[in-house]
């Protein structure tokens, strides 16, 4: 095994003899970042990947911080073998093609992931399987996983192009060397889908609050009179909007479509201008 967990890290002027070139530190986190396990949201620990490749989790964890010289070949083979890497990329004059190739995979495998992690369900709650995009692609839920996990190389154009049209994004976006401006344009859309569900996340929070605030209240005050004609769930609901300011009451109509549209497409766009013009209009935000 390479190194004990128990070594110490140089400091001082005897650090710089012990420093790797940063562009294999670069590279090893790159893999770390890229090839998580199952394409999940989670990296790979240190722990993990050097009890399969031989070496300690402390050696490894300095490799990446780059206050190890270069590993050895032997070890530098187990880690791109781990990680599914051609071989020789984490040479120091490894060949340039082959970096870029690399560079190019990984960078599908991040884009694949965070398709996954962004675009959700129809119901907007949880991501889509496997075995769901496989269904809609006519490919099986292993090639989907090797893909997510980088075991494989990159899908056909036609593969690529199903797997585009089942998260709805801009065809090319997952083609190696892609247009910089359908990424670019795609990146943008996805942080404003994520953006809408962290605002969705807290928008609920808040308005939960404010509701139990309400619920306290009118049980305070008593009961509205019964209604037998109005169904109770939903006369639970429209009493408790009905007493909820005017600006609450226009959030929570908001927050509605943003579930009922499964936070994606114009959908999402269209309710946050209006959340946000809401805003603005007449200063209302919960709180």
């Amino acid at each position: 095994m390479h190194e004990t967990g128990g070594t110490s890290p140089p400091t001082g002027e005897v650090l710089d003899r012990y420093r790797a070139d940063p562009v294999t530190a670069r590279k090893i986190n790159r893999l770390f970042r890229a090839i998580r396990p199952g394409g999940g949201s989670t990296e790979y620990t240190n722990k993990e990947v050097a009890d399969r490749i031989g070496a300690s989790d402390t050696y490894l964890g300095y490799l990446r911080e780059g206050e190890r010289l270069d590993p050895p070949i032997s070890l530098a083979r187990a880690i791109e073998e781990f990680f599914g890497a051609k071989p020789g990329y984490l040479d120091p004059d490894a060949d340039p093609a082959i970096v870029a190739k690399v560079d190019c995979h990984l960078e599908m495998v991040e884009k694949l992931n965070r398709l996954f992690h962004t675009i959700r369900s129809g119901d907007g709650e949880r991501e889509y399987t496997n075995k769901e995009v496989a269904d809609r692609v006519n490919v099986s839920a292993a090639y989907i996983g090797y893909l997510r996990r980088g075991k494989r190389d990159f899908p056909t154009i036609w593969v690529a192009r199903e797997i585009e049209k089942v998260f709805g994004v801009l065809p090319g976006y997952l083609d190696p060397g892609a247009n910089p401006e359908t990424v670019e344009m795609v990146e943008r859309q996805l942080s404003m889908i994520e953006a809408l569900r962290a605002e969705l996340q807290l928008q609920n929070s808040l308005l939960q609050d404010q509701l139990l605030r309400l619920e306290s209240r009118t049980a305070d005050d008593g009961p509205p009179p019964a209604d037998p004609q109005r169904d109770p769930a939903v006369a639970r609901r429209t009493d408790r909007q009905l007493a909820m300011p005017e600006g609450l009451r226009a959030h929570l109509d908001v927050l509605e479509e943003l579930r009922e549209g499964g936070l994606s497409g114009e959908v999402v766009e269209e309710a946050a201008l209006r959340m946000q013009s809401r805003d603005a209009d007449d200063g209302t935000r919960p709180s």
